[in-house]
């Protein structure tokens, strides 16, 4: 809740503009955070409205069929504050890796006194299949990151075969970065938006990195 005083217009005698105050229902500012530490609760502020994402895994590499990376789940709460503080933590994306299954990414999180909303990370890019998106909890709303994309280990170009890599899952915030083959360098692309998963990479390069998760304050 916010107080706001607004001019009704009316001028008295003394030249003294009478104000009233009004209380709104609605929030007005935002704090966002990418990165790991403490919100201090404005004064007066005794509510706010939190989405937490995970960061996205990483892509596979080397494989037949490497698949993107899972994206984070994202959590979305109305909370009652307590206190004058809040905890933050924000997922890590998965690193890309040469060879191999890819790495998950790391869990994100609200916590505020009795209060924990969590954005679980995307799960590593393995060969051969789509992996899939991290879970969520706590919200009031909670979102399962979306899964990375299966398909072919081959396709065909003009006067070549080769393997494909495929695309990261896509989070709440937006789609994963681009799958990378044997044949062309169109690939891989790390993780696209917050939380989005690496695209897999099915020749000899790195697969795609995860992006990192991210916490929206709104108060």
């Amino acid at each position: 809740m916010a107080t706001k005083l607004v001019s009704t217009g009316i001028t008295f005698p003394d030249t003294t503009t009478q104000t009233t105050a009004i209380t709104d229902s609605g929030f007005f500012r935002i704090a966002v955070f990418t990165s790991s530490g403490t919100w201090t609760i404005p004064a007066g502020v005794s509510k706010c409205k939190v989405t937490v994402t995970g960061a996205g895994g990483s892509g596979a590499a080397n494989v037949t069929g490497a698949a993107g990376g899972g994206a984070g789940g994202t959590a979305i709460k109305y909370v009652t504050l307590s206190g004058s503080t809040a905890t933050i933590t924000i997922g890590t994306g998965g690193t890309a890796v040469s060879s191999g299954s890819g790495n998950a990414g790391g869990n994100s999180s609200f916590v505020n006194s009795t209060t924990t909303v969590t954005g679980s990370g995307g799960g590593a890019g393995i060969e051969g299949g789509s992996q899939n998106g991290g879970s969520a909890s706590g919200g009031d709303l909670n979102i399962v990151g979306g899964d990375s994309h299966g398909g072919s280990a081959w396709f065909d170009a003009p006067g070549s075969t080769g393997r494909i890599g495929t695309n990261g899952g896509s989070s709440f915030w937006g789609g994963g970065g681009l799958g990378g083959s044997s044949s062309y360098a169109n690939g891989p692309f790390a993780g696209r938006a917050y939380g989005s998963g690496g695209g897999g990479q099915a020749g000899n390069s790195s697969s795609g990195a995860g992006a990192g998760g991210v916490i929206l304050i709104e108060y």
